[in-house]
C-alpha cells in the first residue's frame, strides 16, 4: 500500500453567499465547487460573505462549510458580480 499525504494550505480565502456569525457558510453557483474543500483543508479559513445572518437562520441542510473550519467572517463590500452571461441572439 502507498500512503500519499495531502498538500495542506496555510490560508483559504473563501467567498460565500451567506454566513452566520459562527462561520457556517452557504455557497451558490460556481462558488459551491471548491470553496468547501479548500475551507476544510486550510489551517486558517477567512470567509467573505455577501450576507451575514444570526446563528440558526441558515438551515442545517443548507450549510456547505461548517463553522468549525472558519476562523474569520468578513462582510463583503464589493458589488455582486455577474455569474452567468446571457448573450443576445444574432439576427
Amino acid at each position: 500500500y502507498l500512503l500519499e499525504h495531502s498538500i495542506d494550505g496555510d490560508y483559504a480565502f473563501v467567498k460565500a453567499y451567506k454566513a452566520d456569525k459562527l462561520g457556517n457558510c452557504q455557497f451558490r453557483l460556481a462558488a459551491h465547487n471548491f470553496n468547501g474543500a479548500m475551507g476544510r483543508n486550510a489551517k486558517m479559513t477567512i470567509v467573505e460573505a455577501e450576507h451575514i445572518v444570526e446563528p440558526g437562520e441558515i438551515s442545517p441542510e443548507a450549510i456547505h462549510l461548517p463553522g468549525i473550519y472558519v476562523k474569520r467572517v468578513i462582510q463583503s463590500t464589493e458589488d455582486k458580480k455577474i455569474e452567468k452571461y446571457t448573450w443576445a441572439k444574432d439576427d
